[in-house]
């Protein structure tokens, strides 16, 4: 089986889907090395196809629609991983 099948399979600990939990760590590192600045959608992007396969208007449509829970989310994982 290839780890492909799995990317928009949600994970039970915390419902997060593979693609989803690459863009929160993708996401994450940006803001660490630019500190009180937004991270351009094309940065972001552009490590996020490092790890998974993603179209700019999936990243997108993820990143607006999902945003509140998203966020939520990447605050308890941020969380946890301190």
């Amino acid at each position: 089986m290839t780890t492909k099948r799995f990317d928009d399979l949600p994970d039970v600990r915390d419902g997060l889907t593979r693609k989803e939990r690459i863009v929160l760590y993708c996401l994450l590192e940006a803001q660490k090395e630019r500190p009180g600045r937004n991270v351009p959608t094309a940065m972001l992007y552009d490590r996020v196809v490092e790890y998974v396969d993603m179209t700019v208007d999936e990243l997108q449509k993820k990143n607006c629609s999902d945003c509140q829970v998203t966020t939520h989310r990447a605050l308890r994982l941020k969380q946890a991983t301190e």
